[in-house]
């Protein structure tokens, strides 16, 4: 899900846009797409959430 994130995200377009150099995306029509979008990433891991019982 990260490689999602960093493909569409605004922030740090630029150096997120190195991460896919040489790579097939690079050269398909979609590729037009990187950075336009903002991103909210959620992390369902566990560590970022804390549940407690009474």
């Amino acid at each position: 899900m990260l490689t999602l994130k960093y493909f569409f995200d605004i922030e740090n377009k630029e150096e997120n846009k190195k991460l896919f150099k040489n790579l097939y995306i690079e050269k398909s029509e979609y590729f037009k797409e990187q950075g336009q979008y903002p991103v909210i990433f959620i992390s369902l891991s566990g560590k970022l959430v804390k549940v407690s019982y009474k």
